[in-house]
């Protein structure tokens, strides 16, 4: 599998040098994994690599039929919880008479409660449910506007400790034009000001983030560049269509049987749903499925295909049988770099989705004490995912299923944050076990369409205010 190491720019290496007890570590373990290799890969080599396109803008393909699945394989032997419309955002409600899952769900906005989620992170951290605790409570939210002040989407991000100096930080802006820095997180940045460049089609520009500051908004010199936003040269025949790249990450282990039962009886469902929106998105859909080291598999990624060619998608959806497992933790970070690393996400401008769908957080890795920089050989880091993540423009909503504890609440809840998502959850008779305060229930299908609305809303509001 293709190493962490491998794809992060000196910035994201430097920031996780600083995060304590995680290190950038090959993502193979326990012997050769076995490669299933689809088009646009070469055959990976004896020592585990990832070699090929790995995530990249340049071969998205929204015109053309593309189904040929990547199928690699690795293993062998802040607001309030939101109910209705969100933002504004009106949500098309399936028809009488269309499948629906029958899951019901609710959802939080930790960014949007941020002091809320600070006080719930440290006191979960002091119980001793994360064993590597990150310093979240400062933040830097980055606004990039064009030079008439509208959001712009899809541009590049650097943090460095002074004007000139290596870079702590990548990231790419969201399509409402914005990334969130946490520089204690994953840099000794502490009471020092931060230097924020901004870069796009061109034109660059900076600005200083005080210790402590919240928002930091930095004018580039291009006019109507969200406008143009994700509309390379070869999309010309669909300027005025949003991209949206939509990744499953779907936990397959024997618990999940209901759950995936579910999925296959509503996605066709949730797929014309979202292709109908107003926004007549240009739709791709990827899928990764997991179990555990020791079962079948460990990860299977399909590249994505376009939304034309669903049935693609839903036949390897429909393929997915529950199994394995065994202990309760599974290999979601596995899993997350298999996702983040592996398809050919279009960084260059689509709206990028994933929904982490499972009932049980990664394994707890032992490590070592605070400042050593290293785990075990055989660990993977969601944080370092989280990081590539980020640095791709990729958001991550995880939506947790029965049986979900404290520890993979916490888990899921800070890579939502720190990636710019949203916890979703799962409820069963109108309650939920997580630490979210009162919450309206939903349809999970209508929670997932939302989700994408709201996504592709503020793609359009950007382009309309530079328009």
């Amino acid at each position: 599998m293709r190493r962490l190491s491998s794809i992060f720019t000196p910035a994201t290496s430097l920031a996780l040098a600083g995060l304590a007890g995680v290190a950038l570590l090959p993502a193979c373990s326990g012997g050769a994994p076995r490669h299933d290799v689809g088009r646009s890969y070469e055959a990976a080599d004896s020592g585990g690599e990832w070699r090929g396109a790995g995530a990249s803008g340049g071969g998205a393909d929204y015109g053309e039929a593309d189904a040929a699945p990547l199928a690699l394989s690795t293993g062998g032997t802040f607001g309030a919880s939101s109910g209705g419309p969100v933002g504004g955002v009106a949500v098309e409600h399936a028809p009488r008479g269309q499948t629906r899952s029958g899951l019901r769900g609710g959802e939080i906005d930790d960014a949007a409660r941020f002091d809320d989620f600070v006080a719930y992170y440290q006191e979960e951290a002091r119980r001793g449910r994360i064993e590597r605790p990150l310093e979240l409570h400062e933040r830097h939210r980055v606004v990039v506007t064009d030079a008439d002040g509208a959001p712009l989407p899809f541009a590049r991000v650097v943090a460095r400790d002074r004007q000139g100096s290596r870079a702590l930080f990548t990231g790419r802006t969201g399509p409402d034009g914005a990334v969130t820095i946490y520089p204690r997180a994953f840099a000794a940045t502490r009471g020092r000001e931060l230097w924020l460049e901004a870069s796009h089609d061109g034109a660059s520009g900076g600005r200083a983030a005080r210790p402590g500051s919240e928002l930091v908004t930095i004018p580039l010199a291009v006019r109507g560049g969200a406008a143009l936003a994700g509309q390379g040269q070869d999309q010309a025949p669909h300027s005025e269509r949003a991209r949206l790249d939509l990744h499953f990450i779907i936990d397959t282990t024997g618990s999940m049987a209901d759950e995936i039962h579910r999925l296959k009886v509503t996605m066709r469902d949730v797929s014309r749903r979202i292709a109908t929106l107003p926004s007549r998105p240009l739709v791709r859909y990827g899928l990764t499925a997991y179990r555990d080291e020791g079962d079948e598999y460990v990860t299977r990624t399909w590249d994505f295909v376009r939304g034309d060619d669903l049935d693609a998608f839903l036949d390897r959806l429909a393929a997915l049988e529950a199994g394995g497992g065994g202990d309760y933790p599974e290999a979601v970070e596995a899993a997350l770099e298999a996702a983040v690393l592996g398809p050919t996400w279009d960084v260059d401008g689509a709206v990028e989705v994933a929904f982490l769908i499972a009932d049980a957080p990664p394994h707890q890795w032992a490590h070592p004490a605070v400042g050593t920089g290293h785990l075990p050989d055989q660990a993977r880091s969601w944080e370092a995912t989280a990081l590539a993540a980020v640095d791709r423009g990729i958001r991550i909503y995880p939506v947790a299923a029965s049986g979900l504890d404290d520890r993979g609440e916490a888990i899921f809840r800070t890579l939502a944050l720190l990636t710019g998502g949203r916890f979703l959850y799962i409820s069963y008779g109108g309650a939920t076990p997580h630490k979210v305060g009162g919450f309206a229930e939903n349809d999970l299908d209508d929670l997932i369409v939302r989700v994408v609305t709201e996504e592709l809303e503020a793609l359009a509001t950007a382009r309309e205010r530079s328009s």
